[in-house]
């Protein structure tokens, strides 16, 4: 990627101290087709915003930046959700306060501060903004439903970890519906938000069916839960344990 951080372009325009958020505005539509109305217009706190990793944009691969991927300029906010990488930039005021636009209200990008009943009622006045990702793997080898010859002993895995603003600590597995736990061998991040890959040989006793759990651990030590507690009713932040299902024979 090619660009400039934020905070150079902030710093030139003058931030007041009264400066807590940004508020980013983009060129797409509105879905009514209405162009005074801003389709997403998310922003972060300013001390992300002034994060020298946090950048606006133009080139990729030494390219000019394709309009999928938000050209001709977008904002990249590393290790936070991607609707604050906004697309198609075309402007940015500074708040006094959180920001209100669209994507930023109610449950939109949202998660819960009081644990609360699944599929319950949510109360918007009970979520807060979410920032950095929580920790997270996946295993990306093998697939799902995945089925191996009868006599197979053991399953080589391949999966990537990520933790927002923090790194991976560990990446343990087990093919035993967590009565034990095996660690993988994790790779270390190439840079800060970079994905962190990991590999693992586990046994099998048998031949029948299997499930293999993945769970990272962080920095701070917060760790994969079984259940995400603090549940989204669209899905944001969810970072229960990647399960995939193997059979044998």
């Amino acid at each position: 990627m090619t660009g400039v951080p934020l905070a150079d372009l902030l710093k030139a325009a003058g931030l007041k101290k009264s400066a807590k958020y940004t508020a980013h505005y983009a060129a797409d539509l509105h879905l009514s087709g209405d162009p005074s109305k801003p389709s997403l217009s998310r922003g972060v706190r300013i001390e992300k915003a002034l994060d020298p990793n946090t950048m606006i944009v133009w080139a990729m691969n030494r390219q000019p930046l394709p309009n999928i991927h938000g050209g001709p300029v977008r904002l990249i906010v590393p290790g936070w959700s991607g609707s604050a990488s906004q697309k198609w930039l075309t402007r940015i005021t500074i708040r006094d306060r959180d920001h209100d636009g669209p994507g930023m209200t109610e449950f939109s990008y949202r998660t819960a501060i009081k644990p609360m009943v699944p599929g319950g009622k949510a109360d918007p006045a009970n979520f807060r903004i979410l920032e950095s990702m929580p920790v997270r793997s996946i295993i990306t080898n093998p697939a799902n439903g995945a089925k191996f010859a009868a006599g197979t002993k053991e399953l080589k895995l391949r999966g990537a970890s990520w933790a927002g603003d923090l790194t991976v600590k560990q990446v343990d597995l087990s093919t035993d519906f967590g009565a034990s736990w095996q660690r993988a061998t994790l790779e270390k991040p190439t840079n800060k938000y970079d994905w962190q890959r990991w590999t693992a040989t586990v046994k099998l006793p048998s031949d029948g069916y299997f499930e293999i759990w993945a769970r990272a651990t962080d920095s701070k030590g917060a760790m994969q839960p079984h259940q995400a507690g603090f549940w989204n009713p669209q899905g944001y932040g969810g970072n229960a344990m990647h399960r995939i299902a193997v059979l044998v024979g």
